[in-house]
């Protein structure tokens, strides 16, 4: 596993590994979770999982940008983004891993 990047397949591996599923199983399962995630935020509601954090979509209206390669004025569309607010526990256990 990658320690710069964490995607779907290291999650696969992991439902392997912990779970003892095979391959095509834990596929399955994780897509499953994550299609069920996004046809919910889709449909406008939020997921809370305690002890991780709330994702919930939030609309953006549009506003004045400028193009970082030509520096000229453009406008940034209205669009709908995905948040996660991070759960008290979640961000403590962040901070008590990353002390340096």
């Amino acid at each position: 596993m990658s320690l710069d990047n964490f995607g779907r397949s290291e999650l696969i591996h992991l439902l392997i590994k912990k779970m003892g599923l095979n391959k095509q199983t834990a596929t399955e399962m994780l897509d499953n979770i994550l299609m069920t995630m996004v046809k919910s935020l889709n449909e406008g509601h939020s997921i809370k999982i305690p002890g991780f954090g709330t994702f919930a979509v939030r609309e953006k209206q549009p506003r004045p940008g400028r193009n970082p390669r030509t520096g000229k004025d453009a406008e940034i569309s209205a669009r709908r983004v995905v948040t996660l607010r991070p759960s008290p526990l979640f961000k403590k256990k962040l901070d008590d891993i990353h002390v340096v």
